[in-house]
């Protein structure tokens, strides 16, 4: 853990106020507790206790825990449709990308790809599935359960599907070609650049009936 603090020296008039910057640079999670001196004709103590975190989504919800989380829908007719909403919370004091996938038999791939693995897939939808999100920025993100007719019993009339949010920190870059680039700014005038490091955030499980006899099950 490396500690900065400006400025490093000065002189202080009589009866005037000096600020000082302290930035802490740690690649470690917890708490941690540190001093420093301010040399002086009486030298003073200057002690510093912090907690660092690890930059993170998180998913707001009422059944939401820290790697999981699962939304239950009521019974729904086949034809009409349910909706359900929750919040992702970009932790962080850096911009990030965050992406929504699906996982079909431990392999994460694309949304638009995943009902032709998984048939259940064709019964949700899910709005906001990829952005930027600033600092300390929240996102809604809309789940839609649309049942269709299935052939499994009354008993079996549900389906299950699993997501997964996928974290990216990134960084602004200004651009002359935007074609070349994936995700610009409104206004065109910057990109985020994906870095090398990606975190799988949070699971997301979703189920629900598919005949609306059956009580349904949520993330």
């Amino acid at each position: 853990m490396e500690f900065i603090v400006e400025p490093a020296k000065g002189i202080i008039q009589p009866k005037s106020t000096t600020y000082f910057r302290v930035e802490c640079l740690s690649t470690t999670e917890g708490q941690f507790s540190k001093e420093f001196w301010i040399k002086c004709e009486t030298p003073l103590r200057v002690g510093m206790v912090g907690k660092i975190i690890r930059p993170q989504l998180q998913v707001i919800h009422e059944n939401a825990l820290r790697h999981f989380t699962f939304i239950d829908f009521p019974k729904t007719y086949v034809g009409t449709s349910t909706s359900k909403l929750f919040l992702i919370k970009n932790f962080s004091s850096l911009p990030g990308i965050y992406c929504i996938l699906a996982e079909v038999d431990d392999t994460i791939v694309d949304l638009r790809y995943a009902s032709r693995k998984q048939a259940d897939f064709q019964n949700f939808s899910v709005k906001q599935v990829e952005g930027i999100m600033e600092k300390f920025e929240s996102r809604i993100v809309e789940v839609t359960y649309t049942p269709s007719k299935s052939k499994r019993s009354a008993s079996k009339a549900y389906t299950f599907c699993c997501l997964r949010i996928m974290r990216v920190p990134c960084g602004t870059q200004r651009v002359t070609d935007l074609k070349e680039k994936l995700f610009s700014s409104e206004r065109n005038t910057s990109v985020r650049q994906l870095d090398d490091l990606v975190s799988i955030s949070s699971e997301f499980y979703a189920m629900g009936n598919t005949h609306g006899n059956v009580p349904g099950c949520s993330y």
